[in-house]
């Protein structure tokens, strides 16, 4: 699961001023994507489980028969399923390089150079999952 939000924007607790009008409104709106992503993603995680438990249940209550007509060979094991959840995000590339990625702005045209900073660091974030290296074990 690709997290493509921003995190909070802004500076502004650092300062004694505190955030104007618009860094309001913007932490505001940023905060309430991130709490929906979070919630999306427990949930997500949670049906991904039960649906594992509910798939191994069935592979293990298949009769001989249905084994048979579904062609399973001599070796197969029943509860031999792994269904991998993560979250990725640029935040597990350093505060350095995540404010440089989620200052890139979404937008349908970024220049060649912005583009390729973002490929690097989604693939630099999928290298560093240990979901995704159990993942690509079990092959």
């Amino acid at each position: 699961m690709v997290d493509a939000g921003r995190g909070v924007s802004g500076d502004f607790v650092q300062t004694l001023e505190g955030p104007n009008g618009v860094e309001l409104v913007s932490a505001a709106a940023d905060t309430a994507i991130d709490s929906s992503v979070r919630s999306s993603y427990a949930a997500f995680t949670s049906l991904a489980g039960d649906w594992s438990g509910k798939l191994k249940r069935w592979r293990c209550g298949l009769s001989a028969a249905d084994r048979s007509r579904l062609g399973v060979g001599p070796g197969w094991k029943c509860g031999d399923v792994a269904i991998y959840v993560e979250r990725l995000g640029f935040d597990r590339l350093g505060p350095e390089r995540a404010g440089i990625l989620n200052a890139i702005p979404t937008r349908l045209s970024l220049p060649p150079e912005q583009v390729d900073q973002l490929i690097a660091g989604g693939a630099d974030a999928l290298r560093s999952s240990k979901a995704y290296q159990q993942f690509r074990r079990g092959l």
